[in-house]
């Protein structure tokens, strides 16, 4: 644990140290978050069954994202190269959320903290969760605004002079995306991840596109050669990664659409949902002898299970029969 936080810092403290000017205080601050994350999660892996190997390698290549973005060497270089400022948003709002989202983070927090507080936990798990209340077209408002926002050049500018700015810049970026990308996770089923990654994708592609054709440099520092290269960075690697986001949603969609979709087919070697729901319907017990309905004459109580039975059966001859006709 300790281990982490060393190696965490030790980049930013060595950049303070040859600035010999300032210290980040809102960069030490957000790696600091960063190695209480690592070290939250690290701890909550053997406690908690559903974080398994592949939640745990997504986690860390978001982590390992997150602190590319905010330490030197490129956290120093994008202050002088627009273009690398484009890598290091893109890394903030399209690498580091959606492979965060993928590793559970709800999981390990909840396996993390003590057990011993129910309320403490309940508490913290609400807390957590309440971005995940905004509806869908909040969330894309959010992270569009702050994408249109924050590339407006006197804001832009802003940010690369100031500490706190350019902290509140990358907060800003870094928790809308999170929020956008929860949401897009969270609404596959319904079709609107497709809505909000299209329309994402169009927003994204024409301030690229502005960035790239404009005839004359937009921002303070940057030559027109490199403001160009910073818009194909935005449009063609990052819109290509929206894209393909796109089309693995609508891939999903059009899965659970399918009647006959794999999810819906019983698993190899297993039970179908059917054949479970049998194992769970208790059968009813004959009266006992002195009971006033033992003897009662008149037909007996059909059993729950032998009706669900022959419901499965007559579905089951009602698909094959289809099948034949198709």
């Amino acid at each position: 644990m300790r281990l982490t936080v060393v190696l965490v810092l030790w980049p930013a403290a060595a950049h303070a140290h040859g600035a010999a000017e300032h210290v980040d205080v809102a960069n030490l601050a957000a790696l600091l978050a960063l190695a209480g994350a690592g070290t939250l999660y690290l701890s909550a892996l053997p406690r908690s069954p559903a974080l398994s190997t592949r939640h745990a390698l997504a986690f860390g290549a978001g982590w390992l994202a997150l602190l590319l973005a905010l330490v030197p060497p490129l956290d120093r270089a994008a202050a002088d190269s627009f273009a690398l400022h484009m890598v290091q948003h893109e890394l903030l709002m399209l690498v580091a959320p959606p492979l965060l989202i993928l590793g559970r983070p709800y999981a390990a927090l909840a396996a993390a903290l003590p057990a011993r507080a129910p309320l403490l936990r309940l508490a913290a798990l609400r807390l957590a969760a309440l971005p995940l209340r905004i509806p869908p077209l909040a969330a894309f408002a959010l992270h569009l605004a702050a994408l249109w926002t924050w590339h407006l050049p006197r804001l832009f500018d802003a940010g690369l002079e100031s500490d706190a700015t350019h902290a509140v810049q990358h907060a800003s970026f870094f928790w809308s995306a999170l929020l956008f990308w929860w949401t897009v996770f969270r609404r596959v089923r319904s079709g609107i991840a497709v809505l909000m990654l299209l329309a994402m994708l169009i927003a994204s592609g024409a301030l690229a596109a502005l960035l790239t054709f404009a005839p004359a440099p937009l921002y303070a520092g940057a030559t027109l050669a490199q403001q160009q290269l910073g818009g194909l960075i935005m449009w063609v690697p990052a819109g290509y990664a929206m894209l393909l986001a796109g089309l693995l949603a609508f891939h999903r969609l059009l899965i659970w659409a399918t009647p006959e979709a794999p999810s819906a087919l019983p698993p190899q070697g297993g039970e179908s949902d059917e054949e479970q729901s049998l194992r769970t319907v208790p059968r009813l017990r004959a009266p006992a002898a002195s009971s006033p309905l033992a003897g009662a004459s008149g037909p007996a109580e059909p059993d729950p299970r032998q009706l669900l039975e022959r419901w499965v059966q007559a579905s089951r001859d009602a698909r094959s029969t289809v099948e034949q006709l198709k």
